[in-house]
């Protein structure tokens, strides 16, 4: 009974040992920390996307939205349809799984924030489409499978990030309007939407990446990432708004998804041949550790 309950955790925890990396026509599962590429999991034929919202949540990955391109006869050259499908992957060391097809959402769109909340809901907000910049935000069941409207966020804007903090907030920090850069920082309260997002007041001048990915990474702080170029990474404590540089990057072009692992922080470097970088969480100082 003891070997039993053992090897029930032992897979219920696998999915901790993964980190995904999107790609145009498949999304590669990589085991960490050995740095071994699992296995890739191609999109259904039709589905394939760009700039689609990525989210792990326990032992599924969840891909929403993007766009493609429009191969219709009657679509002019370098049209491009926004898409509002909703993928899941079960993650498996042992063996191969596909994506399945779950509701579509509301409003099409892509370069959205996306992330989850205890391990139950998943919130998009903002992103693009052909109508332009989107404030709009809508909420995912995953036990229900179903959509619903979220209160808007203040404003549009794309290429933000979207931070869940202590499994009840929701942050949206960085992103473009217009091509300007977004300083505005909002949360929304999950167990009190009907207050809607709220302005947080934070430093101006430590806040502004036109594209970021954020983290919570104690009980207290989230770390900012920039990811279009060298600047600083900054620790934003959520209760007292102060924020301090605690690394001067020398390169974070195209970092993404990041996750915290055996006392270490993992990311994606898409433009260094989609290199899966780390740092431990007492330095934050990033090292590529593996190309794919």
């Amino acid at each position: 009974m003891k070997g039993k309950s053992d090897a029930t955790t032992q897979q219920a925890g696998d999915y901790q040992k993964v980190l995904y990396v999107p790609k145009h026509e498949a999304l590669t599962l990589v085991l960490i920390p050995q740095m071994k590429v699992l296995r890739e999991v191609e999109y259904p034929e039709g589905l394939e996307c760009f700039y689609a919202g990525v989210v792990q949540v326990q032992d599924s990955i969840f891909m929403t939205g993007g766009w493609k391109h429009d191969n219709s006869k009657a679509a002019l050259r370098d049209q491009v349809v926004y898409q509002a499908t909703t993928l899941s992957l079960k993650i498996s060391l042992n063996h191969a799984t596909e994506f399945v097809r779950k509701a579509d959402f509301h409003v099409p769109r892509e370069a959205h924030g996306i992330a989850a909340i205890c391990s139950k809901t998943l919130y998009i907000a903002g992103g693009r489409n052909s109508s332009g910049e989107l404030a709009k935000c809508e909420k995912y069941s995953i036990r229900d499978d179903r959509w619903s409207p979220a209160p808007p966020m203040s404003g549009p804007r794309r290429d933000s990030s979207l931070c869940c903090f202590s499994g009840r907030w929701m942050y949206v920090m960085g992103g473009l309007h217009e091509l300007k850069e977004d300083k505005v920082v909002e949360r929304l309260d999950a167990l009190e939407e009907e207050e809607g997002w709220k302005v947080v007041k934070v430093q101006e001048e430590l806040s502004v990446h036109n594209s970021i990915e954020a983290l919570q990474v104690g009980p207290e702080k989230i770390l900012i990432c920039p990811c279009t170029g060298p600047s600083a990474f900054i620790l934003h404590d959520v209760y007292t708004h102060d924020e301090k540089y605690v690394y001067q990057a020398e390169y974070t072009y195209g970092l993404s998804k990041l996750r915290i692992h055996s006392g270490w922080i993992y990311g994606v470097m898409s433009t260094w041949k989609n290199s899966i970088v780390k740092m431990p969480t007492c330095r934050l100082a990033w090292n590529i550790c593996s190309d794919l």
